[in-house]
């Protein structure tokens, strides 16, 4: 099984991955000003979302880290795989960043 690390510098990106293979997609954030990141809609038949984790950076309160989002490619297909950094409850007219690759899955 194949593991992809994506970052910031990906956006934009297409892939060619093989099914079975997971996707880290690995953000900074800092939640503690209200802005996160999160997924937008992608083809659940060709890309598994696990959820994701959040690691700080240190112990110190008010601290950013990274966001990762877990992610499985289970069918073959083309999907964009897109996040957006934003304060939920504020909607889209708050939304600073954007992330966006596009992924094709096969055999």
């Amino acid at each position: 099984m194949t593991t992809l690390r994506l970052t910031r510098e990906d956006t934009g990106r297409f892939l060619s991955v093989k099914t079975r293979s997971d996707i880290l997609l690995c953000l900074a954030e800092n939640p503690t000003t209200g802005y996160r990141w999160e997924l937008e809609d992608v083809d659940s038949k060709v890309l598994q979302v696990g959820g994701s984790s959040f690691d700080q950076d240190s112990v110190a309160a008010g601290v950013g880290g990274i966001r990762t989002f877990h992610c499985e490619t289970i069918g073959n297909g083309v999907t964009k795989l897109r996040a957006k950094l934003w304060r939920p409850w504020q909607g889209d007219s708050s939304v600073t960043e954007r992330f966006d690759v596009t992924v094709e899955v096969t055999q």
